[in-house]
């Protein structure tokens, strides 16, 4: 997970413990800070089903307090298993006809 604030783009690459927490943080941050609009461009082959969950609940809370969401997959990038349950959380989506994705069925032990 990489975190520009200049842009307030957040780059989630895997689906961990790590990147939720990381996630949280800096989104709490930019939502203090007075932010209206953030960015979540994924290109990721998934990861830990929960985690996508956890980051799908931080992202709720971020649209209650008026925070725009706009989730994105680059030209050639995929978004694949626990992935799109992040991108379909967005409030605009923005992908393109070469943009991969790979659903399948996760679940939780």
């Amino acid at each position: 997970l990489i975190v520009d604030r200049n842009t307030n783009t957040i780059y989630v690459y895997e689906l961990t413990e790590r990147a939720f927490n990381v996630f949280e943080k800096e989104t709490n941050y930019m939502a203090i800070s007075g932010v209206k609009e953030i960015t979540i461009n994924l290109h990721s082959p998934g990861g830990e089903v929960w985690a996508a969950y956890f980051i799908e609940e931080q992202i709720a809370i971020l649209k209650e307090h008026g925070i725009k969401i706009i989730t994105k997959v680059d030209q050639q990038n995929a978004c694949m298993s626990a992935c799109p349950i992040i991108f379909l959380a967005g409030d605009e989506r923005i992908t393109y006809s070469n943009s991969v994705f790979m659903l399948h069925a996760p679940y939780v032990m």
